[in-house]
């Protein structure tokens, strides 16, 4: 069975998954439908080298305690904070936040 969607050095990891990185993934697909081979060849071009060198061995990431209030259930701020630049940069890579 292939594990699909997001999840921190690709899913070997138990409790390292929030639902902030679901989020993501569902608004990176929702603003790329519909989207030009070309053009999103050409935000590929730009991402791929920020993480090729450790697809790999990729980094362990956090828990889902280590990045989730546990009592109100939202991201922590640092976590938020690496959800908002991120978006930042793929806003100005062409992709737009469809919600």
């Amino acid at each position: 069975v292939a594990n699909i969607g997001n999840r921190s050095a690709g899913g070997k990891y138990i409790d390292h998954m929030s639902p902030l990185e679901q989020k993501f993934s569902a608004e990176v697909v929702k603003s790329a439908a519909g989207m030009g081979r070309s053009d999103a060849n050409e935000i590929v071009k730009v991402l791929l080298p920020k993480y090729e060198n450790n697809l790999q061995r990729p980094n362990k990431g956090k828990s889902f305690s280590e990045c989730t209030n546990i009592k109100t259930l939202k991201p922590t701020k640092d976590w938020q904070g690496i959800y908002d630049e991120t978006w930042k940069e793929l806003e100005y890579l062409g992709l737009k936040k469809m919600y």
